[in-house]
């Protein structure tokens, strides 16, 4: 759920957006995503979206590695992420990291 509310809100992942930098919105923003998941789990959304964006990352980087220079008989098989939340990430974070 966390990453639905995130992906809704694209000032906290895109840079592209006009008010990314703007640390005032962004705080705003954070605050409302952690009110909504407070009924469910008492976390800082914040910290756990950066845990979740720098796996994504890591596992995209092995994906593209893997792609590399990679053909005939010597070549390795292409990484297939095995994360359950790599999917939900790699649709809007894709084109940002």
């Amino acid at each position: 759920e966390l990453i639905a509310i995130v992906k809704a809100n694209p000032i906290l992942w895109d840079k592209r957006q006009k008010g990314y930098k703007n640390v005032h919105n962004k705080e705003c923003a954070w605050a409302s995503v952690n009110a909504m998941l407070k009924n469910i789990a008492d976390l800082d959304a914040e910290k756990e979206f950066y845990k979740i964006r720098q796996r994504y990352g890591k596992e995209r980087r092995k994906v593209i590695m893997s792609l590399k220079g990679k053909s005939g008989q010597g070549a390795q098989l292409i990484y297939v992420p095995g994360w359950e939340l790599y999917e939900s990430c790699d649709s809007f974070l894709r084109d940002i990291i």
